[in-house]
């Protein structure tokens, strides 16, 4: 399911469930592109729940990606080689060598290029490294941040989540989020902690 967040009216849920298909054409995620795109544009914040392999974490950021040349997205994800294959494998969908449009960082190895990477997978404790320590610059380099994985909690997790929660009540800036998690877990993946 989708919710909307941010303060503001929440809209309609959405359900992702499997369909019997290994192509990237029959991904659920793909019908509900167009949903989830105007959910971001209008609370600022979306939830998304659905099944393991529906295209949460290779689609989702592919339609941000795609949805205007200006938008920069950091993915992030709770393990290095999580972060590292899933880049490789939506580099390899949009046809693009990885470290150019889509790459990775992780602690002491990244692929990524200055200026030209707008989609980075990375681990959340290297971005919650980066937005304590350089929080400008992480603000000023992505537009959107999607917190994958987001029922796998754990203590930098739960940290990230009130840092994005309070960068975003403190300023209407631009930055937006999505968190996506399996359905079976999205309760625990719905509320970030209180600030």
């Amino acid at each position: 399911g989708y919710r909307g967040g941010g303060g503001r009216a929440p809209a309609a849920p959405m359900s992702w469930k499997r369909k019997a298909a290994d192509d990237k054409d029959a991904l659920p995620a793909l019908s509900h592109r167009a949903e989830l795109l105007t959910a971001l544009r209008d609370h600022g914040v979306a939830v998304v729940s659905g099944d393991t392999g529906c295209g949460k974490s290779t689609q989702v950021p592919q339609f941000l990606l795609d949805a205007s040349p200006a938008n920069r997205i950091v993915v992030t994800q709770p393990r290095r080689l999580a972060a590292r294959a899933l880049a490789e494998r939506v580099a390899s969908e949009r046809g693009s060598t990885l470290g150019r449009t889509v790459g990775y960082a992780v602690s002491r190895d990244k692929a990524t290029t200055l200026g030209t990477t707008r989609l980075t997978f990375m681990t959340v404790g290297l971005l919650l490294q980066l937005l304590i320590f350089k929080r400008d610059e992480v603000e000023a380099a992505f537009t959107h941040i999607v917190v994958d994985e987001a029922h796998e909690r754990d203590v930098d997790l739960d940290l990230l989540l009130l840092l994005l929660k309070r960068r975003m009540k403190a300023q209407a800036n631009k930055l937006r989020a999505a968190r996506a998690s399996a359905a079976a877990a999205a309760d625990t993946a719905a509320e970030p902690p209180a600030a």
